[in-house]
């Protein structure tokens, strides 16, 4: 449970699990299921529960929340944001998330709208772009609406801020294309 400063009750001493993470959310439940409170209004957020969380912090604050093997994601009102149905997730700063499904990835939005469908061994985000990796282990890279930008022809592929680097084989020799995909580096290669 929890007391003000004055003696007074705020939460009732009924938890098993209670964990105070920001100024007036607490995480409160069992080992098997927990749900956040607002001590301030004396609330409990029970439109759903999970088993895990880790926060994140991105120009918004949100969790990362696990329920029965399956993630989702919680905005800063502690509102779910989509359904538990993925085994992983990963929010990305361009509004999207990357998603696996039993062991393949692609891209959503947030409203579970499939942009890049599941298929592919990996995935990630750099410079509002999908690098991907093929069923032949062969990355390549995507737009947010599915199109092929750079074939898959590449032994790896490594975003950055700014840049990508594509690497040929399993050799050091990299070409590096700027966010555009312009070649600024290594063009003949």
């Amino acid at each position: 449970g929890l007391n003000n400063f004055l003696g007074n009750e705020i939460v009732t001493p009924k938890y098993e699990y209670f964990e105070i993470i920001a100024p007036k959310y607490a995480v409160v439940g069992d080992k098997e299921h927990k749900n956040f409170y607002n001590f301030t209004e004396n609330k409990l957020i029970d439109t759903y529960n999970f088993n895990e969380y880790i926060p994140v912090f991105y120009k918004n604050f949100y969790y990362r929340v696990k329920n029965e093997g399956k993630e989702s994601y919680v905005d800063n009102n502690f509102n779910l944001i989509l359904p538990f149905k993925y085994d992983a997730m990963n929010f990305h700063e361009e509004g999207i998330y990357s998603v696996s499904k039993d062991s393949k990835w692609g891209v959503i939005d947030s409203n579970d709208k499939i942009l890049v469908p599941l298929q592919y061994k990996s995935i990630s985000v750099s410079c509002g772009k999908i690098i991907a990796e093929n069923s032949n282990s062969k990355f390549g890279i995507l737009s947010i609406d599915n199109k092929v930008l750079v074939d898959f022809l590449y032994y790896n592929v490594m975003g950055y801020s700014e840049y990508f680097e594509l690497y040929e084989s399993n050799s050091f020799k990299t070409k590096k294309l700027d966010c555009s995909l312009k070649c600024i580096e290594n063009c003949n290669n």
